[in-house]
């Protein structure tokens, strides 16, 4: 309870929902699309994934991500990230 300027007691309340599931967009667990559109270069697991899947180096990874940004389809389509 808070007491406004007027003296009067207000009551505050707040509810907070809470979701199973994984709901966050970069839960590792969550494999859905809103997951792989993105590249987190900050994650190791996520590395992996798109150097395996591009045929590229961490570091070519990076460098693409920097030019292009975090969209899995633009790094795909970046020149040093087609499959060797």
């Amino acid at each position: 309870m808070v007491d406004d300027e007027t003296g009067n007691a207000i009551t505050v309340s707040c509810t907070l929902q809470l979701t199973t599931g994984g709901e966050m967009a970069d839960d590792r667990y969550r494999r859905g699309p809103q997951d792989r559109r993105r590249i987190n270069v900050h994650e190791d697991y996520e590395v992996r994934y798109w150097c395996e899947k591009f045929g590229c180096t961490n570091a070519e990874l990076a460098d693409a991500v920097k030019q292009v940004g975090v969209m899995a389809a633009d790094v795909e389509k970046h020149p040093k990230n087609k499959k060797r």
